[in-house]
């Protein structure tokens, strides 16, 4: 009683759609867990503002497995698409099509690099 979950409208349309179109749901994945940004931990990292997720795990069986991303990256992009907070990861990563490439634009040691992950969904 007295709670409530909300769906972001652009998630529930993508899933309506493939629902009409296939009668399954599929959501990307890349196998990782994420932690929010505070300005605190951007400071830590030599960002001047909180934006992106950091990566604080990375799933051994997973697509980012097979990259080159490791846990501390802070993940800023996703095929181009902004990261803002941790909470734009589900969004844009279950956007993704089983065989997808992810582009990942990350930042460490204080620079922005691009990693690839394949099969970003299973």
């Amino acid at each position: 009683m007295g709670l409530s979950f909300a769906i972001p409208i652009d998630l529930a349309l993508q899933i309506k759609d493939q629902l009409v179109k296939t009668g399954t749901v599929t959501r990307g994945r890349i196998g990782v867990v994420v932690q929010s940004m505070t300005q605190e931990l951007a400071e830590s990292f030599g960002l001047k503002t909180p934006k992106g997720a950091i990566v604080a795990q990375i799933d051994k069986s997973g697509p980012a497995a097979k990259s080159d991303l490791r846990e501390g990256d802070v993940i800023t992009a996703v095929n181009g698409k902004p990261v803002e907070t941790s909470g734009d990861m589900p969004v844009i990563v279950g956007s993704l099509k089983p065989g997808d490439t992810a582009k990942l634009t990350v930042i460490r040691d204080g620079k922005s690099c691009l990693l690839y992950t394949s099969d970003a969904a299973d």
